[in-house]
């Protein structure tokens, strides 16, 4: 009897240590499982991370190159407005030439009007700062541009001189933003 009784309480321990280590074994695998799911979301959080400052750097080096190709644009457009400056000078000391030798201004009140015309588009659009002294400019080369569009052109001394210094104080105006636009 002692024996048999030996024998249950071997059976009945070896199915206690039966139970015992498959719930070790389920804790092992539940605990394996756990682990796959934190090292899964741990990765995909990182990646998560790495991703947005990638995508923040993309976007802070796209901002710097737009700001240089809008810098590299607008140099392109100011040098334009110089350059028109420059012609519009010309054609008037041209004219005021032709005047003082006694002829008449040879074809030049299309170019005129048209440098005129795109000074004062580019000023508007791109250089809001040069607007007053702009207008102003314009308005001497209106009354410039009907004078040399009348049969009898004739511009007096003083009249060149105003226009002329319309043209230094935009010409003036304008340099001054050459370190913002070059």
């Amino acid at each position: 009897m002692r024996f048999i009784n030996f024998l249950y309480l071997c059976v009945g321990a070896q199915g206690a240590l039966y139970i015992l280590i498959s719930e070790i074994s389920m804790d092992i695998e539940f605990a394996g499982l756990i682990g796959v799911i934190i090292g899964t979301l741990l990765t995909l959080f990182a990646n998560y991370i790495l991703s947005e400052r990638q995508r923040k750097h993309e976007l802070e080096k796209l901002k710097i190159e737009q700001l240089n190709e809008r810098k590299v644009y607008l140099r392109g457009k100011y040098e334009k407005v110089v350059g028109l400056m420059l012609k519009a000078a010309d054609t008037v000391n041209e004219a005021y030439f032709h005047q003082l030798n006694g002829g008449a201004p040879k074809n030049i009140e299309e170019e005129f009007i048209n440098a005129g015309i795109e000074i004062e588009t580019l000023i508007y659009v791109y250089f809001h700062e040069l607007r007053d002294v702009s207008d102003e400019f314009s308005g001497e080369l209106s009354n410039f541009t009907l004078k040399m569009q009348s049969s009898k052109f004739e511009l007096s001394e003083a009249e060149l001189r105003k226009l002329q210094a319309k043209h230094d104080e935009l010409f003036c105006l304008v340099q001054t933003c050459a370190n913002k636009y070059t």
